[in-house]
């Protein structure tokens, strides 16, 4: 259920909005790709962009959080999926990378490379929705990172770090004072799922963190106005902005949850799916077919509806998925056949030499586990929308099916791969550093 935002939280953020007059156009208009770890600043990013959506009907966010697979996080990293998935009606983007074993390949640390990682991905999923990203830096966060660059030799640029807006990334928790930001923390309970490594005094960022900044706060050290002196909010440029609000990219296709739907009136469910529709660049259901769609929501079974500009497909675990019927999930896939790259449905992955991508004819099948399994079944329990299916990219090798691409359809997926032994290359989900 959808965490309650108080009084005073709400007149924060509508004090907040005023502020960022110069970054208006862009949030309005560009679809914000959030960038959260689970910590309480992020947390706050989190519930400030819920407001934005509800209150200024900004486009609908997306949320990206990248799993680390450090050993003692993956109950934790469970919950943030759990929680995300049931408290905000948003796209989940969650990744998952070794970074371990990558910082030991690269000989960086864990932070720096999970880091670079993590900007990079961000840098790719924003391009692929002509969006912004979203961090949750905020002014104490800014003298961190001053002192860092300082012990570590920086200049002049040191204390400009840390832009407003910058390399297509947008900070609005600077917009914040720290008393407000510690009057939101004590008027919320908002689950916080803080890093462990966040406490190590291993790192320089920590040890700066929790001795240094103590000291220099006490002493009385403000660091919004610190902030303030090397900075200005400036309105973003026309390059910047990538493209008007009636052209801004919409992603293949939403899912909503259908418990977020049952907890509204019927007033309330037209808009929030007339709001989804719009983000999609689509235009809001009329009067009978919400009715012909409200009564098929009533059902326990899966089903699938059509107007003239959308599917509306419903799971049997209660997802809701509104798929426009110009998406790119709905045409046939491409393949690049010099370098092998098969693309479909804005992804892509780089196959074999002997592997030819077809599309599923009906009754075919797959070997695993020792069976031959009819595709058909794979993809309904996998719960992968009847209109999708017939265009989601097979592999086959020697007349038979080797690998379902389920990767192409959603990147946290895994693909099928039948039970012979083959050779497949890494994909380009996830991008290298």
């Amino acid at each position: 259920m959808r965490d309650k935002i108080s009084e005073s939280t709400r007149n924060i953020f509508d004090t907040v909005w005023k502020r960022i007059i110069p970054f208006h156009e862009m949030i309005l208009s560009r679809s914000a790709v959030l960038s959260y770890s689970g910590g309480k600043d992020s947390s706050l990013l989190l519930h400030f962009y819920f407001w934005l959506w509800v209150e200024k009907k900004i486009p609908v966010p997306c949320i990206y959080h990248l799993d680390h697979s450090i050993r003692f996080n993956l109950e934790q990293e469970k919950k943030i999926l759990d929680y995300t998935e049931s408290t905000f009606p948003f796209p989940n983007l969650f990744k998952k990378k070794n970074i371990p074993a990558l910082s030991r390949k690269l000989g960086k640390t864990l932070e720096e490379t999970g880091r670079a990682f993590r900007y990079k991905d961000l840098e790719k999923i924003s391009n692929q929705y002509e969006g912004y990203i979203v961090t949750g830096h905020h002014s104490t966060d800014y003298l961190e990172t001053v002192l860092l660059n300082l012990i570590r030799g920086g200049g002049w640029n040191s204390l400009r770090t840390l832009g407003w807006y910058e390399k297509n990334r947008f900070r609005p928790l600077f917009a914040f004072t720290e008393d407000e930001i510690k009057t939101i923390s004590q008027s919320e309970s908002w689950p916080i799922f803080e890093d462990e490594s966040n406490q190590s005094n291993e790192y320089l960022r920590n040890r700066i963190r929790n001795h240094i900044l103590p000291l220099l706060l006490q002493e009385g050290t403000d660091p919004d106005r610190i902030y303030k002196n090397f900075h200005r909010m400036e309105k973003p440029t026309s390059k910047i902005l990538l493209k008007e609000a009636s052209s801004h990219k919409a992603p293949s296709f939403l899912k909503i949850d259908v418990w977020v739907l049952n907890d509204l009136s019927e007033r309330e469910r037209k808009f929030f799916i007339d709001r989804y529709l719009r983000s999609l660049g689509l235009h809001p259901t009329t009067r009978n077919f919400f009715q012909d769609l409200t009564h098929c929501l009533k059902r326990t079974s899966s089903f699938g509806i059509e107007n003239k500009e959308a599917w509306f497909w419903k799971s049997s675990s209660y997802d809701l998925y509104l798929i426009p019927k110009n998406s790119l999930c709905l045409k046939k896939f491409k393949l690049e056949s010099k370098d092998m790259i098969l693309k479909w449905n804005g992804n892509q992955k780089k196959i074999s030499p002997g592997f030819i991508p077809d599309l599923c004819p009906p009754g075919a099948k797959i070997r695993k586990n020792g069976m031959s399994i009819e595709i058909s079944e794979i993809l309904r329990q996998k719960e992968i929308p009847v209109p999708v299916r017939k265009m989601l990219p097979i592999l086959y090798r020697e007349g038979k099916v080797d690998v379902i691409c389920l990767s192409l359809w959603d990147p946290r997926i895994g693909d099928i791969v039948a039970d012979r032994r083959v050779e497949i290359l890494s994909d380009f989900q996830e991008p290298g550093i």
